[in-house]
């Protein structure tokens, strides 16, 4: 999100044949890139306070923002990843999703947990 060729790269890659795809953890808006994608995604590992405890203050609600808006522009794909101590706060969260009704909701088990 911060290269500022981004546009023109997602351009290059449509041309070429491919559906583009983005990762973020939500914090930056770019409006010059979403008629450009495929596909958004953001990270959210919980519900606001315990997402705002691992990834900074403010975090869930900047990014909840930005899928909100980019929902109606491309498919959108809800992003967590399921720690040892996150069950919960992602419980929390799924009412949230639904709400969202996003594309996708992808959780991915962490490697360390058992």
């Amino acid at each position: 999100m911060l290269v500022k060729e981004l546009p023109e790269i997602c351009r290059e890659l449509t041309r070429a044949g491919y559906k583009v795809g983005l990762t973020t953890n939500g914090t930056i808006d770019r409006p010059d890139i979403y008629p450009l994608i495929n596909r958004f995604g953001v990270s959210l590992d919980g519900e606001k306070e315990y997402h705002d405890n691992y990834r900074g203050p403010g975090v869930f609600d900047k990014a909840w923002a930005l899928l909100n808006k980019v929902n109606t522009i491309c498919e959108t794909v809800v992003m967590s990843t399921l720690y040892s101590d996150n069950q919960e706060p992602l419980n929390l969260l799924r009412p949230l999703v639904e709400q969202l009704n996003p594309s996708y909701w992808q959780i991915t088990k962490d490697v360390r947990v058992a």
